[in-house]
């Protein structure tokens, strides 16, 4: 839901926009029957939170809206069982939004990053 509420808006299945906080340079579509699940794995595509450049994750996706266009410099790189490699998520200093739910377990040095984030250390 983070990710939606950072958007330019979001739009309903009957097509009513509602205002959001508009960080995003995109808005989130409700699909209604057009889930997504199952996992990816994640390509960070520069330097962010959780990530150097080029270091994977692996996570999954379980939502049903799509984002229109792609936030401005995405965060990662995904790749899934469902479709061809896209890019998705946003990352800008301790901001990081995406779709993906990550496995920390499966990523123990962005967990170590997160930790070291919230404690005010430098990752």
């Amino acid at each position: 839901g983070g990710l939606m509420y950072l958007t330019d808006a979001i739009v309903d299945g009957e097509g009513s926009r509602f205002p959001m906080v508009g960080r995003l340079n995109c808005e989130a579509r409700m699909q209604g029957t057009g889930l997504r699940l199952g996992y990816v794995t994640a390509t960070a595509r520069r330097d962010h939170l959780l990530a150097r450049a080029g270091e994977q994750v692996r996570g999954h996706e379980f939502h049903c809206s799509e984002l229109t266009g792609t936030p401005d410099d995405p965060a990662w790189s995904c790749q899934g069982s469902f479709d061809a490699p896209r890019h998705e998520g946003f990352a800008a200093g301790r901001t990081l939004a995406s779709y993906v739910h990550l496995n920390f377990a499966a990523s123990p040095c962005a967990a170590k990053r997160l930790a070291d984030a919230a404690s005010g250390m430098q990752p």
